[in-house]
C-alpha cells in the first residue's frame, strides 16, 4: 500500500478475477476511481522529485562556487576571475593547475598585480628523432625514419618503434618491394 492509504482505498483486482461480476459497472467505476487516485499520487511524487532535483542543483552550484573562490584565493586571483572561469569552463575540474592555466591563458593579474604563470607540464608523446641526436639515427625523406633504422630500433626499443610507426614517422619507401609503406614483420622475424 502507498503511504496515506487504507485497505479500503485499494482496488481489489483479486475479487474481480475470483468471480466478481466482470460486467459490473461498479467494478469499472472503482477501477477508474483507483486509477485517478494513483495518477494524483504519481503527479505528487514527480513534483517532489522535481523540487528535490532543483534543490540538489542549487546546492551543487553553491559548493562549486565556494570551491572556485577558495582555489582562486589560493592562487591569488580575484573572485571576479572565478565567475569568469565558471562561465568559460562550466564543467572543468577545480584545481590549482586548471586555474593557473586559465589565468595564464587569459593573462589575468593577481591581486598584487603579478601575471600568473602557467603550471609546468611534462612533455608527453613521441620525441622526434633528429639527425645527429643522441639516438644516432638519421632521418629519411620528409623527416621520417628510414625503414632500416626503424627495424634496428625495433630490436632495441620496441615501444618507441611502435609509437613511431603509429605516428607515421617511418619511411618505408626505401624498402625494396614495399613501396606502399607496408612491412611484413612476421617474415622478418
Amino acid at each position: 500500500m502507498t503511504e496515506g492509504t487504507t485497505e479500503d482505498d485499494q482496488f481489489d483486482l483479486d475479487a474481480l478475477e475470483d468471480g466478481g461480476d466482470a460486467g459490473s459497472n461498479k467494478n469499472f467505476a472503482d477501477l477508474r476511481k483507483y486509477a485517478r487516485k494513483m495518477e494524483r499520487e504519481a503527479k505528487a511524487a514527480n513534483a517532489k522529485v522535481e523540487e528535490l532535483s532543483t534543490f540538489q542543483t542549487s546546492v551543487l552550484e553553491e559548493r562549486r562556487t565556494a570551491a572556485l573562490d577558495t582555489v582562486f584565493k589560493e592562487v591569488g586571483l580575484s573572485p571576479k576571475h572565478a565567475a569568469l572561469f565558471a562561465k568559460v569552463n562550466p564543467d572543468a575540474d577545480i584545481t590549482a593547475d586548471a586555474v593557473k592555466s586559465f589565468a595564464a591563458e587569459y593573462e589575468l593579474a593577481t591581486v598584487t598585480g603579478d601575471v600568473v604563470a602557467a603550471p609546468e607540464t611534462e612533455a608527453s608523446g613521441l620525441t622526434p628523432i633528429i639527425k645527429g641526436s643522441d639516438t644516432g639515427n638519421s632521418q629519411g625523406a620528409g623527416g621520417k625514419l628510414p625503414s632500416a633504422e626503424w627495424l634496428k630500433l625495433q630490436g632495441t626499443d620496441l615501444a618507441k618503434a611502435q609509437q613511431m610507426f603509429k605516428a607515421g614517422l617511418v619511411d618505408f619507401g626505401d624498402a625494396i618491394g614495399h613501396d606502399r609503406g607496408y612491412v611484413d614483420l612476421e617474415s622478418q622475424a
